[in-house]
């Protein structure tokens, strides 16, 4: 928590410096020179920015066959978990892990479109980086994976050995 603090504080910093010595735009969304920053909350921006969220969401679950895949997962998991009634500690487990894995899946999908606007040719270091979020993709499909084993198989295996000595 307090090196978060420090991170923070460290980059708020460093940007007002850059901004006094002209290597930063003023503007926190110079992404968007034509849009301004909002001046005060209002229900209308927050409900765009859900809008927004949710195109980026469908956009990354129609073009990205990995993110589609563990939707199917995720189905799956559901319907498994379902079937052997998990307790409500089971099933924080589950979705934090599917919520990882779906997290660390847009993230890399939002890297991705990234570096091919800045690189469209090959570049070996967008291929690093492109194959380190992958990575990290991977980790979080592999936690997942590990956090469903703990909790299903135990279950799997009373089951089934109920199943033979009875």
């Amino acid at each position: 928590m307090i090196c978060c603090t420090l991170l923070i504080a460290l980059f708020g910093v460093l940007g007002t410096a850059l901004h006094k010595i002209g290597l930063r735009p003023a503007s926190p969304l110079a992404w968007r020179p034509d849009v301004a920053a909002p001046a005060k909350f209002s229900w209308a921006t927050r409900a765009r920015s859900f809008a927004h969220a949710g195109r980026g969401l469908a956009c990354t679950l129609r073009e990205e066959h990995n993110a589609r895949l563990h939707l199917t997962a995720a189905g799956l998991v559901t319907a498994l978990g379902l079937g052997l009634n998990l307790g409500a500690a089971e099933w924080a487990r589950i979705i934090f892990a599917v919520a990882l894995v779906f997290i660390a899946e847009l993230l890399n999908t939002a890297l991705e479109h990234l570096c091919d606007v800045i690189s469209p040719d090959q570049h070996p270091g967008i291929g690093k980086a492109k194959d380190a979020a992958a990575g990290a993709v991977l980790i979080a499909a592999l936690a997942a994976c590990a956090v469903l084993a703990t909790l299903v198989l135990p279950r799997l295996l009373a089951g089934a050995s109920s199943l033979c000595s009875g």
